[in-house]
């Protein structure tokens, strides 16, 4: 099952692409409800293409397998139309396939676009769990794009106190 979410952030779209890349606001964004832990131990400082593992909570509480992170950028860095999109071509412990694309584009006058799309297959009883999947992906992405506003207004005035 498909689904997309789509937000626009008052943001400049360059600086919004580092931050994207940036491992620091992943684990902002996905808090509280899955944390995440790299297999190896070391979090990198920013995503790079290739593949890692990771160990993931629920609500920091809940051990609920692992997940294969596959990292890649099929835009190229930023495509001619002056977007960027990145992939995770995922599997793990719960999903045989959990493919999210990352598209992000400039607006002009300090704005991005941003949209999340991802397909999830269940690995087990998949045409009874993957609509409960899928059904979690849309609050988890509805909850990640409100949290990168947060995040957002946190790196433009720090002052504020974002949260955690």
């Amino acid at each position: 099952m498909k689904i997309r979410l789509t937000s626009v952030y008052d943001y400049p779209h360059h600086e919004f692409v580092e931050l994207l890349r940036g491992t620091e606001s992943f684990r902002f964004i996905t808090w509280p409800i899955l944390s995440f832990q790299p297999a190896s131990g070391i979090w990198p400082e920013r995503w790079e293409i290739g593949r890692d593992v990771f160990r993931f909570r629920l609500f920091g509480i809940l051990p609920v397998g692992s997940q294969q992170i596959s990292i890649s950028n099929p835009s190229n860095g930023f495509a001619s139309d002056g977007s960027v999109v990145l992939r995770d071509d995922g599997s793990g412990t719960l999903m045989q396939r959990w493919d999210h694309w990352i598209t992000t584009k400039s607006l002009g006058d300090n704005q991005t676009l941003y949209v999340d799309e991802v397909e999830v297959h269940a690995r087990y009883l998949p045409l009874v769990f993957t609509p409960f999947c899928a059904l979690f992906a849309l609050a988890f992405y509805a909850h990640r794009q409100r949290r990168w506003k947060k995040y957002l207004l946190h790196k433009k005035h720090p002052q504020c106190n974002a949260g955690s």
